[in-house]
């Protein structure tokens, strides 16, 4: 098409006409051209909108008769062209040329002409466009559509290839839920269904595995529950003989005395006297915690003494009480019935065990209460510490930020801070008796002893310990009570908490002694109601004096007016040895001779 040629041979015949002075008619032909733009716009065609001379001349227009033939013809034949960059770079110098070479009407016609063209080629080229978007949507969907499926044959073949390899229940339910999920692709409802069966009977064997484990795990928890269990009841009188606290130590006496060693100071300038304990009597357990000593009576009732900000130590109207135990800020007790008391810090609710029930052991911690159900199950209040999933405890023990669990098994389970390594006891086995603070205490079934947790101070260096029967953590320092009754000690000595090594007779007390009396003047006379010299009276008593009628009368006698005889007694040094000297060893030494 020779469009484009013409077009510049117009253009150099425009350049040549320079003749400012005829002007006129196109000035009289602005607004049709105006018109003409206007319209073009409106059929979205970018044109200019300046024309491409400024200035028209008519002198020379005769040479532009031809070309302006020739563009006439042409404008019919671009009926059948795409245009392309016609109508944005020419439509300007067809109108010009148009406008000084054609009459009004010759020009209206021209526009309309031009006008029927665009409108034609718009749609053309919408209807175009419509249709090249619509294959190309075609020809994406359909390639999408072959990846899809090569994607799936892909996946299919890969997960025959994994049913073939697979061995394991998880993967056949894997592969079940895959092929199922393949909507009948080739043979997957078959396969779907081949590792369906797969996965059931996995998961029957699995299933029938466990329950085999579990019948075996709780046997062999029973077999050594049986084996632990006596040695628990054993050393069970020991629990409650010896306790520590921060930087103090206590311990229980068989005379029901209660002996305490180490600081009496809660801080440099308030002393609070948690050692003040000598005057206590008919004690049966002692608990320690922080700056306060707790001791339990035998009729049941509790002593306090020490740091009292709290009212931690106002425990006098207390009753029925078989167990108690001392934390930081409270103290628990907890009654006959199986329901627990608490007293001390409890502003917001946090010791709160009022629905407490078939309690059998308790530990007090820093800011919480923890309680052991006859069950084996523990239960906890004032922190979100999660011992539900706890089973078969016999023992439990609470720290600042720990709790430490016993089972029956031997071994030992715990939850907290960490920190230290308090927590790591799963290396533990064979365990009787439990106690934790700074660090966690073990007691093992032969009677020696292995500590878990700090040991900057060598509060776990109890290798060389044995024949223990009761132990007790404190403040990085451990404690343990031996079957003679002394007491042995490592770890921190700041405040002489582990001056413990001249300590005898520390054990348990026979509470029904307490209750009912005893060899009241012997054990005055002698410090200790288990000394061999009250040993022997109290078998003569058992043996000869209460197998007849006159002897019971002389020992229910001697108990109407034993007693206060030997507080007397105990309150003299010289009273003491007189009465050893002149009258109970001549007759314990005729009663050995002759019985």
């Amino acid at each position: 098409m020779q469009t484009h040629s013409n077009f510049e041979k117009y253009l150099g015949y425009l350049n040549e006409i320079v003749n400012r002075e005829k002007m006129e008619r196109f000035y009289n032909l602005r607004l049709p051209t105006f018109q003409f733009f206007k319209a073009i716009n409106k059929y979205g065609q970018e044109v200019l909108s300046k024309s491409v001379v400024d200035v028209v001349g008519l002198e020379k227009l005769e040479n532009a008769l031809p070309v302006l033939t020739e563009l006439k013809n042409e404008i019919s034949e671009l009926k059948s062209s795409n245009l392309s960059v016609l109508y944005k770079s020419t439509i300007n110098q067809i109108t010009d040329y148009i406008i000084y070479e054609m009459s009004i009407s010759e020009v209206d016609d021209m526009y309309r002409q031009f006008f029927d063209l665009l409108r034609e080629n718009k749609q053309a080229l919408i209807n175009e466009k419509k249709i090249k978007q619509a294959e190309e949507k075609q020809r994406q969907a359909e390639e999408a559509e072959r990846i899809a499926a090569k994607k799936k044959k892909e996946k299919y073949n890969q997960l025959v290839q994994e049913k073939n390899s697979a061995s394991t229940e998880v993967h056949f339910y894997h592969l079940t839920i895959e092929f199922s999920s393949m909507n009948g692709y080739e043979n997957s409802e078959k396969l779907a269904k081949e590792c369906d069966d797969k996965y059931r009977i996995l998961k029957k064997l699995r299933e029938e595995k466990e329950e085999q484990q579990k019948r075996e795990e709780k046997e062999r928890i029973e077999k050594k529950n049986q084996e632990l269990k006596p040695i628990r009841e054993r050393i069970a009188k020991y629990q409650g003989c010896i306790s520590t606290g921060f930087n103090h130590t206590v311990g229980l006496k068989a005379n029901g005395r209660v002996i305490s060693i180490g600081s009496n100071w809660a801080s440099v300038h308030k002393e609070v006297g948690q050692c003040f304990t000598s005057g206590w009597r008919n004690i049966v357990a002692v608990s320690a915690n922080s700056y306060c000593t707790v001791g339990l009576k035998a009729d049941g009732t509790v002593v306090a003494i020490g740091e009292n900000d709290y009212g931690q130590c106002n425990t006098n109207d207390w009753h029925n009480i078989v167990a108690i135990s001392a934390g930081s800020f409270h103290t628990v007790g907890l009654k006959a019935d199986g329901t627990v008391v608490v007293i001390g810090n409890n502003s917001d609710g946090k010791y709160n065990t009022n629905d407490w029930r078939d309690i059998v052991a308790i530990s007090a911690g820093l800011f919480f209460t923890v309680g052991l159900k006859s069950d084996g199950t523990v239960v906890v209040t004032g922190n979100d510490f999660n011992t539900s999933g706890w089973r078969d405890i016999v023992a439990v023990s609470a720290t600042n930020s720990n709790i430490v669990g016993l089972k029956s098994d031997g071994t030992v389970v715990a939850i907290g801070d960490n920190s230290w390594g308090v927590c790591n006891t799963n290396e533990l086995k064979d365990i009787v008796a439990i106690s934790s603070l700074s660090n966690t205490v073990g007691l093992k079934a032969d009677g020696t002893v292995v500590v878990v947790g700090r040991n900057d101070f060598g509060q776990c260096n109890t290798s060389s310990w044995h024949d223990i029967v009761a132990i007790s953590s404190g403040n990085n320092y451990t404690v343990g009570l031996k079957a003679d009754g002394t007491v042995v000690a490592v770890g921190i000595n700041e405040h002489g908490e582990c001056n413990v090594s001249d300590w005898r007779n520390i054990g348990p007390v026979d509470k029904e002694r307490l209750k009912k009396g005893g060899c009241f003047i012997a054990t005055a006379c002698y410090g200790d109601y288990h000394a061999p010299e009250v040993l022997v009276l109290r078998a003569y008593r058992d043996e000869q004096l209460l197998t007849h009628w006159l002897g019971r009368a002389f020992v229910k006698f001697y108990y109407f007016v034993s007693p206060p005889l030997a507080r007397l007694i105990e309150k003299s040094d010289k009273a003491k040895d007189f009465i050893r000297k002149y009258f109970l060893n001549h007759i314990i030494k005729r009663i050995k001779r002759e019985y």
